[in-house]
């Protein structure tokens, strides 16, 4: 079977900005927000995770459809 057979690109994506995400989750909070002592971190988790879960949403729905 040849390389990524059966995996098309969107599939693809999806993995890497998942892992993308996953780095942004927490790189962001110990380089930046590490003497935050407001809830800006707590606001950045919040919005990373909804982002994320729009995101998934529109994959899976694409995904169902094929």
């Amino acid at each position: 079977m040849p390389r990524g057979e059966g995996v098309n690109t969107v599939s693809r994506h999806y993995v890497v900005a998942g892992i993308f995400v996953i780095l942004l989750m927490y790189v962001t909070p110990y380089a930046i927000l590490q003497k935050a002592k407001d809830a800006s971190l707590f606001a950045y988790w919040t919005i990373l995770s909804l982002i994320w879960i729009i995101v998934s949403i529109i994959y899976l729905y694409k995904w169902v459809r094929e």
